[in-house]
């Protein structure tokens, strides 16, 4: 069967959900194409992922999303690590790039066609509810790929087990601009009453998102993993995401900052694929890189993610009205799920996957 995943105005974090999904239709001999046209935000010349200032800021919603380009990181993802590591086909509109020309997958006839748009009601109600066939696999890119930069980089981390931490945490909200999702979406907190441009930032309830203890509980298990490094010094953290600017106050360790990859020579690709090859779990609550590791079948994943329930109008594509919706892709097998502490033997399994403990 073939299947057509038509991507359209839909921002990057959204459309990282979909990804399990294509996966799992490939392992079943289902071939999958992917048509993308619109990444949510404008492209600006003098891009530089490295600089707040510069980092795909919107000036028609200074409020959105920065960090990454809409002209190249994701169309990197799908064509260097998607493609090679599950077999699928790539086409995107807007650069005009892809695995194959855009005439060749004009001519496929395609038994189903699944129309992604967001951020909506509709693509949330997808990801959360109908996409109950999701597969993790194991990350792959070209050997073209792996180039001095990568191989420094991954020779580092390949003297440690590691494990990496992507949560946000911006308190000055330097690369998150929603100040209240300054410790992550549903957390209960923000940094300020209004953002950047004076609209209200209320904190969210996390009542309504059942994340009352989440923020201590995640503080506190990081803290013990990072006492645990300390001692074991052959183990080390990973810091990832560039919206944790406040995570180096509070470790004690000696670890391994990963945030400016830019600025170590690496693209999104190889960034993603050197984490998977030499760490061996991710912990983090919901965010987008969190959701890119969590498809890779070689690593612990350790997640906390909020709850909360969606009612609306009955509609096609929500017949009961009503989404349960979840910080997570539902059907991986996470290793720990929002733990409050965790174990010794826990804490040694998760640095050796492949291990008895």
């Amino acid at each position: 069967m073939k299947i057509l995943f038509d991507i359209g105005s839909c921002g990057w974090g959204d459309a990282s959900w979909i990804t399990g999904h294509m996966a799992w239709h490939t392992k079943q001999g289902n071939q999958v194409y992917i048509l993308t046209r619109n990444w949510g935000q404008p492209n600006r010349p003098d891009y530089d992922a490295c600089d707040p200032r510069k980092a795909g800021w919107r000036p028609d919603k200074p409020t959105g999303a920065k960090i990454y380009n809409p002209n190249k990181e994701p169309i990197d993802y799908y064509i260097n690590i998607l493609c090679p590591s599950i077999g699928c086909h790539f086409f995107d509109l807007a650069s005009n790039q892809g695995t194959l020309p855009l005439d060749e997958l004009k001519k496929q006839a395609f038994d189903k066609v699944l129309e992604i748009n967001g951020p909506s009601k509709e693509l949330l109600a997808i990801n959360f509810q109908a996409f109950k066939e999701v597969s993790q696999f194991t990350h792959k890119i070209t050997e073209e790929l792996k180039d001095d930069a990568f191989n420094k980089i991954k020779h580092e981390l390949s003297k440690t087990k590691n494990i990496v931490l992507c949560s946000s945490w911006d308190e000055k909200n330097i690369y998150e601009l929603r100040p209240n999702r300054a410790r992550g979406p549903g957390m209960g907190y923000t940094s300020s009453p209004t953002d950047s441009a004076g609209k209200p930032s209320p904190a969210s309830d996390p009542k309504e998102f059942n994340t009352e203890k989440t923020w201590d509980n995640m503080v506190n298990f990081v803290k013990t993993i990072d006492n645990f490094c300390k001692e074991n010094p052959d183990h080390r953290i990973v810091l990832c995401s560039k919206k944790a600017q406040d995570w180096p106050s509070i470790l004690k360790s000696d670890f391994y900052d990963l945030r400016y990859f830019e600025k170590k020579g690496l693209s999104m690709s190889q960034f993603l694929q050197v984490l998977t090859e030499t760490c061996q779990s991710t912990m983090s609550y919901l965010s987008t890189v969190q959701t890119l590791l969590n498809h890779s079948s070689d690593m612990n994943h350790i997640i906390w993610y909020s709850t909360y329930t969606w009612t609306e109008p009955a509609s096609p594509a929500i017949p009961t009205g009503s989404v349960e919706l979840q910080g997570r892709l539902r059907y991986i097998n996470y290793f720990l799920e929002n733990p409050e502490n965790i174990t010794e033997n826990e804490i040694k399994h998760a640095f050796r996957p492949n291990e008895e403990t």
